[in-house]
C-alpha cells in the first residue's frame, strides 16, 4: 500500500494534450436500463499568470439528475490543487486553495477551512490521477483529498482489482483495468484502458439493486 501526496517525486504527472470525452448516463434498476442523461469531459493543459496547470471540466445534462458544471484546476507537474468550481441549477460553489487552507464560497456564504494534511488533493481531480498511476493487480494507493461540497477532507483508497472486458462505445469490447475507488466509505468502480489510460466506464451503487453508470458513447 502506498500513500500519495501532491508533488510526490516518485510520480511524474505527464498528462496528455487536450482531450474530450462523452458518456451516456444510465440508471440500472433490477436489471432494467434507462438512459437519463449525458456528460462531456474536457481536459486541457493551460497557463494562468505564468503558472502551468491542467483544467478539467465536466458538464452533466440530465432531466433526472439536473444540470451541472464542475471545473477543477491543478498544477501540471505536482497536481497541487489551485481551484474548484461547481455550478448547478440552484447552487454555486467555489473553492480556492491557498497554502494550508481553502477559501469556500457557497452562494453568498464564505468561510476558510484549514487543511490538516499536507499534500492534499482536490477530490474532483482523482479521476485524472487514476489515469496516471501504475496499474497492476493488487496495487493499493491511499491519498487525502478535500471535498468542497462536504467541506471536509477525506481519505480515498484506490485498489486495482484486475483486468476485465468492458463495452467501450458502439458495442466494442475492450480489455480494461477495473479499479475500485472508495471516497471515504462510498465505493465507485472505474474501467481504465491499459494503453490509452482513458476511463471507459464508471459505476456506483445508489440504492439496493440500483446502479448509476457512465458509459463511453
Amino acid at each position: 500500500m502506498e500513500w500519495i501526496k501532491t508533488g510526490d517525486s516518485r510520480f511524474r504527472w505527464m498528462m496528455p494534450g487536450e482531450s474530450v470525452d462523452q458518456k451516456k448516463v444510465v440508471l440500472v434498476e433490477q436489471g432494467m436500463e434507462n438512459m437519463i442523461g449525458m456528460t462531456e469531459e474536457k481536459i486541457k493543459p493551460i497557463t494562468i499568470h505564468g503558472r502551468k496547470v491542467i483544467k478539467r471540466e465536466q458538464i452533466l445534462d440530465s432531466k433526472v439528475m439536473g444540470n451541472r458544471q464542475d471545473i477543477t484546476i491543478v498544477e501540471r507537474e505536482s497536481f497541487k490543487p489551485v481551484s474548484y468550481f461547481s455550478y448547478t441549477d440552484d447552487m454555486q460553489i467555489e473553492a480556492m486553495y491557498q497554502n494550508h487552507h481553502v477559501l469556500i464560497r457557497k452562494g453568498t456564504e464564505k468561510k476558510t477551512i484549514q487543511l490538516k494534511n499536507q499534500g492534499c488533493f482536490d477530490s474532483f481531480s482523482v479521476e485524472m490521477l487514476l489515469r496516471l498511476l501504475p496499474l497492476q493487480t493488487g496495487h493499493i494507493f491511499r491519498l487525502h483529498a478535500f471535498h468542497a461540497h462536504a467541506e471536509q477532507e477525506m481519505m480515498i483508497q484506490i485498489e486495482v482489482e484486475g483486468k476485465e472486458e468492458v463495452t467501450a462505445g458502439k458495442n466494442n469490447l475492450s480489455t480494461a483495468w477495473k479499479v475500485k475507488t472508495c471516497f471515504g466509505t462510498k465505493p465507485q468502480y472505474y474501467w481504465i484502458d491499459g494503453m490509452t489510460r482513458e476511463i471507459l466506464k464508471q459505476a456506483a451503487s445508489v440504492g439496493k439493486g440500483v446502479h448509476l453508470e457512465f458509459r463511453r458513447w
